[in-house]
């Protein structure tokens, strides 16, 4: 593990937190994941301290995200805020299987609707062929009459 003066940590090796669900109670799913998640706003952004990082940043904005996601936010005892960002894992897991579970819902009235236009479609060839036999009929009629 690497340590450096900006602040940035390397680790060789897999950073995990337990999640075991023995150690768990009152489970439940992240309800509106999907309103949730797209209320954040991913950001880019510069230290203010050059000496963290001078590069450009990407992230969040810690308030914005404790409006939404309170337990993805811990304030230490001088009141700076950060992001757990890995708690927000769960929410977006949750927020691309509701976009999935409507897109597969909105497919299969897709193929309903397609179904029902090819059908149109053909009735409506079947109709023009109608009108044309007819408009033939017609003329011949016409051309007889006179």
């Amino acid at each position: 593990m690497m340590l450096y003066s900006s602040g940035n940590m390397t680790i060789t090796g897999t950073f995990t937190q337990l999640s075991d669900e023995r150690l768990k109670r009152s489970i439940r799913s992240i309800p509106d994941a999907l309103e949730k998640v797209s209320e954040l706003e991913g950001v880019t952004y510069y230290w203010k301290d050059t000496a963290r990082e001078p590069t450009e940043q990407i992230g969040l904005i810690a308030q914005a995200v404790e409006k939404i996601f309170p337990q993805a936010v811990k304030t230490d005892a001088q009141g700076i805020k950060s992001v757990a960002y890995q708690n927000l894992v769960a929410p977006i897991i949750n927020a691309i299987r509701e976009v999935k579970l409507w897109l597969i819902k909105h497919d299969s009235k897709l193929a309903l609707l397609e179904i029902e236009n090819n059908k149109l479609k053909e009735d409506s060839e079947i109709k023009d062929r109608q009108i044309k036999d007819l408009e033939k009929r017609l003329d011949k009629i016409e051309k007889s009459i006179k």
